[in-house]
């Protein structure tokens, strides 16, 4: 059974009640943190550049080399926090829950973009600030904007529920069953409700819309995470050996040169393009398939701890690629820059198309077969067979006698009574 075939029987054999506005208000508010991160790096990293930023903080008399490692250290402070935060969260929601834990992050996060619009002038004081969140009105009112999207999620976050997983670790089931029953909008004793492929592979149609990319909402469960990051991976080679080719070709060059020669004016555009290109790559594997394939391998009673700390490593790579980069580009001609990445994501083709299975559906048997495998060669079985998936019962009535069996390729139905 292909996997696109499996995804779209899925959806069609499900009850039309789960596809529910409250389900979907519930992933939107939780979601739209996600606005967080982008508002962010966005924000500062035009800021830096602006001359009334630079006046105000001090750092427009610095050498290049000076002000790159300035920049640096400003842009990459608070994925620095981010590592640390990642790390507390491993006892928050395990003793105050999900949702508690996400109103006490917003607080933090408000005080920070306060503390970065208020910072008046202090480098120290925007370090700070920047870790727990990151004329003067040119860099304070987009700084100050970041607050409107925390108000929004954070007041949101008390009209949606505490998560199912964290009132059944409490000893609450009928809680727990009463959120359930509230998402999809069914009776707790519908058939739905007994899917093994719920619960067993902990892949629910929640995380579909929680994901930050239209995407990820309308590719990546139908074509697969492998196949997804190893698309993403290629484009993003190609891209930057491109713009690293581009900017080693034109080294030197004045911009004026550039525009007078119709074949380095098309380059240049070409060039731009890619960088565009680039983002989008990233976007559709290495920024989005870490999350879902980290929400999918890890039994229920260790995915939080599981999670919290690679998500501490991602950001403490995360922050060691902005931190070195302004300077990199420096020492590099900027060129070298992104033939530098562009080796590093060769590296992490080999090693995805070695290592990396294809998680989307497979039972938790298949996924513990797959993980007592050499890493190396995981490849040759990386994508699941008709018995790898999640099997999905159904449940029939047969002369007043209920009767379970389970779905096949066809369509069909084999009564294990």
């Amino acid at each position: 059974m292909s996997l696109i075939k499996a995804t779209t029987d899925a959806i069609r054999g499900s009850p039309r009640e789960i596809f529910n506005p409250y389900l979907f208000l519930c992933t939107w508010i939780w979601s739209f943190s996600g606005v967080a991160k982008g508002f962010d790096e966005g924000n500062i990293a035009s800021l830096v550049t602006m001359a009334i930023f630079k006046r105000r903080f001090g750092i427009d008399g610095q050498s290049e080399s000076e002000y790159s490692n300035t920049k640096g250290w400003i842009v990459a402070i608070a994925t620095a926090g981010a590592v640390f935060g990642c790390l507390a969260c491993v006892n928050l929601t395990e003793k105050l829950g999900r949702k508690r834990t996400m109103q006490i992050f917003t607080l933090i996060y408000i005080a920070g973009s306060l503390g970065q619009t208020f910072s008046s002038g202090s480098m120290a004081g925007l370090y700070i600030s920047r870790i727990v969140s990151g004329n003067q009105i040119q860099w304070q009112l987009p700084t100050a904007l970041q607050i409107a999207p925390a108000i929004i999620w954070g007041l949101g976050t008390f009209f949606t529920p505490e998560s199912p997983r964290f009132l059944l670790s409490r000893g609450r089931p009928t809680e727990a069953l009463k959120v359930l029953r509230d998402f999809r909008c069914l009776p707790a004793d519908h058939p739905y409700g007994e899917e093994g492929r719920l619960l067993a592979t902990g892949v629910y149609a929640i995380v579909k819309f929680v994901s930050v990319l239209i995407f990820s909402v309308f590719v990546i469960d139908f074509i697969g995470r492998r196949r997804s990051l190893l698309t993403g991976i290629c484009l993003q080679i190609t891209t930057l050996l491109f713009v690293g080719i581009y900017l080693k070709v034109t080294n030197g060059r004045d911009p004026e040169d550039i525009s007078a020669d119709p074949a380095a004016r098309r380059a240049s555009e070409a060039a731009i393009a890619a960088i565009y290109l680039h983002a989008i790559a990233w976007s559709i594997g290495w920024f989005s398939i870490p999350y879902l394939v980290s929400a999918e391998v890890f039994p229920i009673r260790i995915r939080s701890l599981c999670v919290s700390v690679l998500m501490a490593f991602h950001w403490a790579f995360y922050f060691g690629c902005s931190r070195a980069m302004p300077s990199l580009l420096a020492a590099t001609e900027r060129y070298g820059a992104f033939i530098f990445f562009a080796s590093i994501c060769s590296v992490s083709l080999v090693y995805v198309y070695l290592a990396m299975p294809e998680t989307s559906g497979r039972s938790l048997e298949s996924m513990e077969n797959l993980f007592n495998r050499p890493w190396y060669t995981v490849y040759k079985v990386a994508y699941p067979k008709a018995e790898d998936l999640a099997a999905r019962p159904v449940v029939r009535q047969d002369n007043g006698k209920e009767e379970r069996g389970k779905e096949e390729e066809n369509g069909a139905a084999i009564h294990l009574a």
